[in-house]
């Protein structure tokens, strides 16, 4: 069990580390651009690397546009709907 365990935190680890490559990678171009806000869309893998994005730098991120997101539940509680139109 104990090896499970440890496979288990491994894939998270790289899972976490994966999606920090791709939303550090999008706040660089950002900052590049020289852009304050942006508005963001993002399809199944994208849609998820959005969202990871938005949770991270929500002072970078005017609107939130999410097509079929990978691993985003269906139905979007009222607190999330109201922090994502604070945005």
């Amino acid at each position: 069990n104990n090896n499970n365990d440890d496979s288990s935190n491994n894939d998270k680890v790289k899972v976490k580390s994966a999606e920090q490559f791709f939303v550090e990678s999008l706040e660089s171009w950002r900052r590049h651009h020289n852009l304050p806000k942006m508005t963001l869309a993002g399809h199944s893998m994208g849609g998820y690397l959005s969202v990871a994005y938005a949770e991270q730098y929500p002072q970078h991120v005017e609107k939130l546009i999410l097509l079929s997101p990978v691993g985003v539940p269906r139905k979007v509680q009222e607190e999330d709907t109201q922090r994502l139109s604070s945005m």
